[in-house]
């Protein structure tokens, strides 16, 4: 894998449109894709995996004449796998369909986490489903690794074995899109941030660039009246006021709290 290039993809539903996206990215980084419920996330993550159809431009550059299918992996909070097969059925019915794919580093991973290989993934917890999906995605070579609410259901110890085996994946030369409602993660391990409202792009850089040009500030509803006009997504209460701030915009410092906002943040008064 050597590069990504999304050029004006626009997915029109009756309701609702995704884009115009539009970003080039190097293999080796990690991209958070931030917004609230709804806003088009995971529209966009099917489409980049060919499973909708699109407008636009969507290239996996030096991906060559490979099935486009063979070069990414996924975990995903709605399991692709049918609920009435096991573990051990999915990796005889599915591991054929993907290049090298390591029978034994899928089965070590499922016995780390104590996954009953004959149990059909209906009787299993939501967890473990996300254990499934995580075994069979490490288990075979790819270039993009796509989690959408990966971490939702796991316990802190399977979080951290994600986590670890996503830097791995990272430092290898590979590429992952990572949506989560946990944005600690996001703000620990994210190289680049691709912010969504309403199914609009809105925001789409470096974790730095992105943290460093919105400030969260705190003070009294009076401190911040007089910055009303520089502030994005204000909230007033009884203990005070809170907004964000666009640095790139010239505005009063009265002495308030005034930090880089955590993407949580920029989730919570921009997207």
């Amino acid at each position: 894998m050597e590069a990504l290039h999304i050029e004006n993809l626009v997915k029109k539903y009756f309701n609702f449109t995704l884009g115009p996206i539009n970003l080039d990215l190097d293999a080796g980084y990690i991209v958070a894709v931030i917004g609230k419920n709804a806003c088009g996330k995971s529209t966009l993550f099917n489409c980049m995996l060919g499973m909708e159809s699109y407008d636009g431009i969507c290239e996996w550059k030096g991906a060559g004449a490979a099935k486009v299918s063979q070069s990414f992996a996924y975990v995903l909070e709605r399991c692709p796998f049918p609920k009435e097969y096991s573990a051990k059925e999915i990796a005889e019915c599915y591991s054929s369909f993907y290049r090298d794919f390591d029978m034994e580093r899928y089965y070590t991973l499922l016995a780390k986490y104590n996954i009953p290989l004959g149990r059909s993934l209906r009787r299993l917890s939501r967890g473990s489903i996300m254990l499934v999906q995580m075994a069979f995605a490490f288990a075979y070579k790819s270039e993009v690794l796509f989690l959408d609410e990966a971490t939702a259901h796991l316990d802190s110890y399977a979080r951290q074995e994600l986590y670890n085996l996503i830097s791995d994946y990272v430092a290898e030369g590979h590429m992952v899109f990572w949506s989560s409602h946990r944005m600690e993660e996001l703000d620990r391990m994210a190289d680049y941030v691709l912010g969504i409202k309403k199914g609009q792009q809105v925001l789409f850089g470096t974790r730095e660039e992105i943290t460093e040009r919105y400030h969260l500030i705190k003070g009294s509803s009076r401190q911040l009246d007089f910055i009303n006009r520089s502030l994005i997504g204000r909230r007033d209460s009884e203990a005070g006021a809170s907004a964000l701030v666009d640095t790139h915009r010239e505005y009063l410092k009265l002495g308030v709290y005034d930090e880089p906002a955590g993407l949580g943040d920029i989730v919570d008064y921009l997207l």
